[in-house]
């Protein structure tokens, strides 16, 4: 009968129902946020050291070891500005450490140390050798870290943070170094890399919130 078949069909979850997945959703992206930044912070802190050691062993070369001798091209200037863009990075770094450990977490927190990364990255570059550093690879890692903290909106954030910082760095090159530009041609195929990578990022964080149980 009509009246059987009207209480066969599934009913509609009641709005409070909705209500709690919504906050048991929302503090399950909380967990997974705060999680990845922690983890995130350590390794910037330890990236950021294994950087500064590099520094020092082509200013001052490794005893014993011949093919590590000190470069010439690394004079006292650009020493001086990269030990205080680290000094003020690892800083930074131990704020947020701080602020983690007392559980103080806000939502932009993520998009702060992010865009942090992005600006240091680009104030060393302009006291190096502008887009023709190696340290341009830096700008994938800041993206790759985004990766961590389980969230998309913040992976498109740190790739257009990064392509911000790389275009800066270009055109600062090319107006007060151009020897050291790479070229608009050239410098499409860093951007490229940049997107490449927020892709690959985005598309890792997707497939693990999924397995997770979350919401792509």
């Amino acid at each position: 009968s009509a009246k059987t078949y009207a209480n066969r069909r599934p009913r509609t979850p009641a709005p409070r129902t909705f209500g709690i997945v919504r906050r048991m959703s929302e503090a399950r992206d909380r967990v997974w946020e705060y999680e990845g930044e922690r983890r995130a912070n350590f390794l910037r802190a330890a990236v950021v050291a294994l950087f500064y050691i590099v520094e020092l062993i082509n200013r001052h070369g490794l005893p014993g070891v011949a093919a590590l001798v000190p470069q010439a091209d690394v004079g006292p200037e650009f020493h001086l500005a990269a030990t205080i863009v680290a000094v003020g990075w690892l800083v930074g770094a131990w704020g947020v450490h701080a602020l983690l450990r007392a559980r103080i977490f806000p939502s932009g927190l993520k998009y702060l140390t992010t865009g942090v990364d992005a600006a240091f990255l680009t104030a060393l570059l302009g006291a190096a050798d502008g887009s023709r550093s190696p340290l341009v690879s830096g700008y994938l890692l800041a993206v790759a870290l985004a990766g961590l903290r389980m969230s998309l909106p913040l992976v498109r954030f740190s790739a257009a943070a990064a392509g911000l910082g790389f275009f800066v760095t270009e055109l600062s090159s090319q107006a007060f170094r151009p020897d050291l530009a790479f070229g608009w041609s050239r410098a499409l195929v860093v951007f490229a890399a940049i997107g490449g990578m927020a892709l690959i990022t985005g598309q890792t964080v997707r497939r693990a919130r999924t397995a997770a149980g979350g919401d792509a």
